[in-house]
Order: structure tokens, then sequence, then C-alpha cells
């Protein structure tokens, strides 16, 4: 948060947008805005194979339509909180500084986006490929965590996959550099995991995977907290690219991981509380780019 803010006191503008959404079953924007449009300020295709088209709406009506649908609803910030704390935090100094406290000033905005979650929006997973175990292996593992998990072990990486992203609540995908085989971890109905998490976790917490591969494994037999997270861990949100990343010897141990629904997502913002980092990478996003917005 230092860093954005040091950035946008360079440059004077949001660069980038913060990602929200909110929630339309009546898809306003996709049955009338949308085929109200002429045709697109850019209309560009990418090298991963995105198709990207950009208007802009000038329509007082339509823009008053737009504004109308969404002045009662919650906004989910699905990606970009930093963008929006840094954006409040330089809000109050420039209140501070010029004494203009209307809430009409450039710095009173935040530059954002909205996709409705009813339509085309994915939370994609985020795999855990952890690049230095610091000497723990597959026999440490099994050791350290067969009080919580069965071990079910796959030869093959297809039929491995497939089990994972079939499976409900409750199952980690495992796979060891230098052990040609996978295992799904499947957690077990009666495992005490009281001992290993926080006491105040909040249960919507306390069940989700993430929480318990972090805070039952990467924690306590690997010794990767929160401050060495970023060092010891590269993220990735392709399944076969995590499993590669450990094949290559360009990680030791891959954790794959089930895609939270994005209702959890909802259910969990409503009630005040915050996905624990790097669990969600929601999906389209907009490129960034497409827009500045000037806070002066």
């Amino acid at each position: 948060k230092v860093d954005r803010l040091h950035l946008l006191n360079a440059v004077k503008a949001n660069l980038s947008c913060v990602f929200g959404i909110y929630s339309d079953p009546e898809k306003l924007v996709e049955t009338k805005v949308t085929p109200a449009l002429a045709d697109p300020l850019m209309d560009v295709d990418t090298s991963d194979g995105e198709r990207h088209k950009f208007w802009t709406i000038t329509d007082a009506a339509l823009i008053e339509e737009l504004s109308a649908m969404l002045n009662d609803k919650n906004l989910l910030i699905a990606d970009g909180h930093h963008r929006y704390e840094t954006a409040r935090v330089y809000r109050d100094r420039m209140r501070a500084a010029t004494g203009k406290m209307d809430g009409e000033q450039p710095f009173d905005y935040v530059m954002m986006y909205l996709t409705n979650m009813d339509e085309g929006l994915y939370i994609l997973p985020t795999h855990r490929v952890i690049k230095d175990s610091m000497g723990v292996g597959l026999v440490d593992l099994e050791y350290r965590i067969k009080e919580l998990f069965n071990m079910v072990p796959f030869d093959n990486r297809k039929n491995f996959l497939k089990a994972l992203s079939e499976g409900q609540q409750g199952r980690i995908g495992l796979y060891v550099n230098g052990i040609h085989r996978y295992y799904l971890l499947e957690v077990m109905d009666n495992a005490d995991r009281c001992k290993y998490m926080q006491e105040d976790l909040p249960d919507k917490l306390r069940n989700l995977d993430l929480s318990i591969l972090h805070s039952c494994i990467i924690e306590p037999i690997l010794g990767i907290d929160s401050t060495m997270a970023d060092k010891r861990i590269t993220y990735v949100s392709d399944a076969k690219e995590a499993l590669d990343l450990v094949e290559k010897d360009e990680g030791h141990i891959a954790f794959l991981l089930n895609p939270n629904s994005i209702q959890e997502v909802m259910d969990i913002a409503e009630a005040g509380l915050k996905m624990p980092q790097k669990s969600t990478f929601f999906y389209p996003k907009i490129p960034t780019g497409l827009v500045f917005h000037s806070v002066e």
C-alpha cells in the first residue's frame, strides 16, 4: 500500500481499476445497454485468445438508469482492495491539504469497473507451489498430516486432476518433486484442526480449504507464515502449470485447490470478513491502461 501511495503521489492518477462485483439477475447491462451501443471505440484480440470491446457511454438517460440500478446494491471488491484503501488515504491527505471537503473533488473518487456476478463471471483457484521446502519431503508430510487427512494416491495425472475437480470442500491436491505419484488429501470428518488454527478464526473461514492448507500444513510443517509467503510460494491459477513447475525442478511441492464459489465469497463478505490472501482469481479481468483517472 505504501508503494501504491508513492505511485499515486507521483502520477496524480489512477492507472488501474478496482474490480467490483454486483448482482443484477435482470441483467440490465447485458440485455438493454450493450445492444443499444454503437460500434465500439476499441475491438482487439489479445495474444492469449481473449477479445476485448470498449465503448464510451455519453447518453445521460442511460447513465442515470445504470446509476439507479446500482444505487442500493452492495459492491464486493474482488481485486484491488489495496488500491481502494490507498485512494482513501490519498483523499484524506488531500482534504487536509486543500480544505475541500465537499466530496466533489477528483481525489474523492477512485476508478472502478463493475461486473455482474450473474453473467459470465468465474473464480479460478490459486494453487500454491513451494519454491523451497527446506528439506521437507513426502515422508515428513505423510507423518505430520496422518491424523488430519486421508491420502489417496494416483499414478495418472489426468485421473488425479479429475478426482480433485469433482471433489467437494475438504480436498487438496499434493505433488512432491521426485515422487512419481499424485495424492489427494481428504480432510477427515473427525479431524482435530483446532490445535492448528487461530482460536478466533470464524467458522466461515475455518472451513475453507485454503485456511486448512495454510494452518495445518504450510505454516506448521513448512514454516511459511504470511511474512515470507511471497518469497517462498509461487501462486498459479492453472493446475497443469503448477504441476509442471515441480516436474521442471522450479518448485519442490505443489498444493492444488478447488475454487471457491462466488456465493461463498459473497457470504463471507456480507459477514464482514475478508477472504484469505491470494485465495481468489476472478475471471475475466479487463486490461490495465484502457482508462486513466486524474485525481487533480
